[in-house]
């Protein structure tokens, strides 16, 4: 993971924009059946915009602004599948532990709370 920005400091951002983004490289992986395919590297990008704060620019004036620059957040494939195997990890671990100790309630489904009243007005 790198952050690309001038100061960054990711405590005091909030995210602005996710995208993907990719780098070709001169090396090509050749298949059996002759097939050439130039390789790539894949980085989710995670824009990051300085969050504004008050500070005391005079004696007696305020201003409210941010207070840096922003900045961007670059996550690599490998790093990206490794947060995913971790956060479905830790969510099948307290589902299990949540439906051990009969702590598992009901969820709510928008979908068919929107659907039961479309029903119940038609």
């Amino acid at each position: 993971m790198k952050i690309i920005g001038r100061n960054p400091n990711p405590d005091r951002y909030s995210i602005k924009e996710i995208r993907i983004d990719y780098e070709l490289h001169r090396r090509v992986r050749e298949k059996a059946d002759g097939t050439r395919t130039p390789l790539a590297d894949v980085y989710l990008l995670v824009d990051l915009e300085p969050k504004p704060y008050m500070r005391q620019r005079f004696v007696d004036g305020h201003s409210y602004g941010p207070k840096k620059n922003p900045c961007t957040l670059r996550i690599e494939l490998t790093e990206l599948q490794n947060m995913q195997q971790v956060i479905s990890s830790r969510l099948q671990e307290t589902y299990q532990f949540l439906s051990e100790h009969s702590l598992l309630g009901e969820f709510s489904n928008p979908e068919q709370e929107q659907e039961t009243s479309k029903a119940a007005s038609g």
